[in-house]
């Protein structure tokens, strides 16, 4: 979830998700509604055209974050979620490793 409005934190969040070695991911996106159109132009100048980004507002997600997670959580048809939150970075292998621990560690639950 995107909050705040620290473009440069972003930005680093954004690229550290572009710059994954693993490539079969999906990125999505929830913005507080008010600050939505700033940041979508801001991730658009980023990934430009790419199907894997889906960008979504939260009314007042700053004032409601638990329930902004469960509307996330509920909105994601995958088999794993990863959170990342804005001025978060990930290294460019960190896809490939989860995965595969994840393919090692079948009854794994939780990652962190």
């Amino acid at each position: 979830p995107t909050y705040g409005c620290h473009h440069r934190l972003i930005i680093q969040s954004l690229q550290s998700v572009k710059q994954q070695t693993y490539e079969n991911w999906s990125f999505y996106i929830f913005v507080d509604q008010e600050i939505f159109e700033d940041i979508s132009k801001l991730i658009s100048s980023v990934f430009l055209e790419d199907d894997r980004i889906t960008v979504k507002s939260i009314k007042d997600i700053d004032n409601n974050l638990s329930v902004s997670f469960t509307d996330v959580i509920g909105a994601i048809n995958s088999e794993y979620i990863c959170f990342l939150s804005e001025g978060d970075r990930l290294a460019k292998n960190a896809l490939s490793e989860i995965t595969r621990f994840l393919n090692e560690h079948r009854d794994a639950k939780v990652i962190y």
